[in-house]
């Protein structure tokens, strides 16, 4: 699968098709939702005496699986493998290593978002680049205006979605 570079540099984003293949989405979809019925059962057992029985899963405005947490990589098994397999293919790790320019983009974080319990209202508008942590920011720009990107984030929806967006440009 080929990607325009050049675009992703410019726009800062790019919609790529079918990252999981369609014949291929309902074995992802399931693994996922074995990894987060095992999370779940974690955070029941971390609850605060007051929290709910649900613990975060009830809690969180934004309750989130992370395959790297302690624990969670213990998770994987042939019922679940698919939701790692997904992010080492082409489709994934392909175009990761087109953008970046490198002949190996290694996966540093793979989380799943999930929708919470209950509508917890608007959240903050955000960049996931924050300049409070990112040294001066012309120095960071120029570097990846010289060097490219350290890093890709992809945002991948299993089921149709209403939360993600994107801004152009921005």
């Amino acid at each position: 699968m080929r990607v325009d570079r050049d675009r992703f540099l410019e726009e800062g984003y790019l919609v790529v098709q079918e990252v999981v293949p369609p014949d291929q989405l309902d074995e992802v979809r399931a693994a996922y939702e074995i990894l987060v019925d095992r999370q779940r059962e974690t955070w029941v057992s971390q609850r605060k005496p007051d929290d709910p029985p649900g613990g975060a899963w009830e809690t969180s405005s934004q309750p989130r699986l992370a395959l790297s947490g302690v624990g969670l990589s213990d998770a994987i098994d042939g019922r679940t493998a698919a939701a790692v397999e997904m992010w080492l293919g082409e489709r994934a790790q392909g175009v990761s290593e087109q953008l970046l320019a490198v002949e190996d983009a290694a996966v540093t974080e793979m989380m799943l978002m999930c929708n919470p319990r209950r509508d917890h209202g608007p959240a903050v508008w955000h960049r996931d680049m924050y300049p409070p942590y990112c040294a001066p920011l012309q120095g960071y720009v120029d570097d990846i205006s010289e060097m490219g990107p350290r890093y890709i984030q992809w945002n991948i929806s299993l089921y149709d979605d209403d939360v993600l967006w994107v801004i152009p440009g921005s």
